[in-house]
């Protein structure tokens, strides 16, 4: 692996523990806009499969990048970026409710 990738690796690495570390401290502090569940159930016509669509806004949503983990800790929530407020921002899906 050639350095400018090395090093992209690690900045992204650096970036992403950084957030990590940093989303518990602020926490009981952070207050933000819990908008109502969009969530959308389907069941694959094909293979019986269960597919959940977690948004069903019109806006650009996006998963985090492939090899960042969009779920936290204990996979309450997922994390995406989302363009539906005229700016690309995180987003979050609260799974257990």
């Amino acid at each position: 692996m050639n350095f400018t990738r090395r090093l992209a690796r690690f900045s992204r690495f650096i970036v992403a523990a950084v957030f990590l570390i940093s989303v518990p401290l602020f926490a009981a502090s952070w207050e933000c806009e819990i908008l109502p569940s969009e969530q959308k159930i389907e069941i694959d016509e094909t293979s019986g499969a269960k597919i959940i669509f977690i948004t069903t806004n019109e806006a650009s949503d996006n998963n985090l990048y492939f090899h960042n983990r969009c779920w936290l800790f204990d996979n309450g929530m997922m994390l995406f970026m989302s363009n539906r407020t005229g700016r690309s921002e995180i987003f979050a899906y609260i799974a257990k409710t």
